[in-house]
């Protein structure tokens, strides 16, 4: 349900009216214009779900893609801070150059739209909050790299017990090392 001019308009001015009267609300003048003068209209519906249908904003497949990766990530550095000593050297030695310290890098702020989704999740919905204070401007093409990387991360996730969340050492590497272009030459 995209909004015409009019009601982003009329929206806007509801909202000015809201804060200058400086009542109790249950909805936050400031994120709904911040989310109306975006592209991100779905954040909506994100936040004030009980007051949108099913249907209401379309979420672009780009928002379940960077959710989806950095979920994945979150994941990655979660697990990957309580391995030991050892499981880290492991990592770091089979998953080169990615497994030493690994952390999610972001997006290419120029070229990929995922990069203004993730930090409009970040700063506007309060999400993912491990990567809050990150510059998530990698300054080169990643959305490949991430989505295979996604792509192998779900294959381990499938073959697990829901309630296992759990990852191994061997398990992340292999997820890292699918962060690698693979290339193939022709003669």
């Amino acid at each position: 349900m995209p909004l015409t001019a009019g009601e982003k308009l009329i929206t806007a001015l509801l909202c000015d009216i809201s804060k200058k009267l400086g009542a109790e609300q249950q909805i936050d003048p400031d994120f709904v214009k911040s989310a109306l003068s975006s592209k991100y209209q779905w954040a909506l519906k994100w936040e004030y779900e009980w007051l949108f249908d099913k249907d209401d904003f379309d979420s672009p497949a780009e928002l379940d893609e960077t959710v989806d990766i950095m979920f994945m990530w979150d994941v990655i550095e979660a697990i990957y801070e309580k391995f030991t000593d050892e499981e880290k050297a492991y990592i770091k030695e089979q998953a080169a150059p990615f497994g030493d310290s690994p952390s999610f890098r972001g997006f290419d702020g120029n070229n990929e739209s995922h990069y203004g989704i993730a930090r409009f999740l970040l700063e506007d919905l309060d999400r993912f909050p491990r990567f809050k204070d990150r510059d998530l401007n990698c300054h080169c093409p990643s959305i490949d790299s991430h989505l295979r990387m996604l792509r192998v991360y779900d294959t381990i996730k499938q073959s697990k017990e829901w309630h296992d969340a759990t990852f191994t050492p061997q398990e992340i590497t292999e997820i890292l090392k699918a962060y690698a272009h693979s290339y193939a030459f022709k003669d």
